[in-house]
């Protein structure tokens, strides 16, 4: 993922995917009928909403003794905050600017915040969700739902036009390299408690 994502970074630098971004941001904001459910779905990866989440989550995950995973929590959304603060002043990319704007939004494009905070929620607790003792259609089910949640919110920046492609796709990479790294933690703080490590 980290590769990818360098490749993606160097192109757009390069001004490669300038072309494609368009193209493809053209086709996924045709039609208007669907403006009021992703600023919906955009919202999941707004600031205070996405705090609120984090804080209810960890709190029922402490709440339930289970500190590991509320730690690897908090470690999910430092790095994607930190990674955020970073990368986006370091490319500097400015977001698109649409005729009829459909959502306002400031800063730089490069790579987009939203898709980095719900690749990296979302995918966490997919990610623990996989590795639970439920039943495997339960497990199925709480994953492919993150899953969905977190390509809604990916797909939303673009559709609203505050976003290129290539943003929410580097924003993605970016998360799910942490996440993984994190839940490679995850199992081996685990495994410690455990007494197999």
């Amino acid at each position: 993922m980290i590769l990818v994502f360098a490749w993606v970074a160097r192109g757009v630098v390069g001004e490669r995917w300038r072309d494609w971004d368009e193209r493809v941001g053209a086709a996924t904001r045709d039609g208007a009928g669907w403006s009021g459910a992703a600023v919906a779905v955009t919202t999941l990866g707004d600031a205070g909403p996405f705090a609120a989440l984090v804080i209810v989550t960890v709190a029922a995950l402490v709440a339930r003794r289970r500190y590991v995973d509320a730690a690897a929590l908090l470690a999910v959304v430092g790095g994607v905050l930190i990674l955020e603060g970073v990368l986006k002043p370091l490319f500097a990319v400015a977001r698109p600017v649409l005729p009829v704007p459909r959502h306002a939004a400031q800063g730089f494009s490069f790579p987009s915040g939203h898709a980095l905070r719900a690749v990296g929620f979302f995918g966490y607790l997919g990610g623990i969700a996989l590795a639970s003792a439920w039943h495997v259609w339960g497990r199925l089910g709480v994953a492919v739902g993150c899953a969905v949640l977190a390509v809604a919110v990916c797909w939303s920046r673009v559709y609203l036009g505050v976003h290129h492609p290539t943003d929410v796709i580097a924003g993605a990479l970016a998360a799910g390299a942490w996440v993984a790294t994190c839940l490679l933690g995850r199992h081996y703080a685990m495994d410690r408690m455990n007494g197999r490590g």
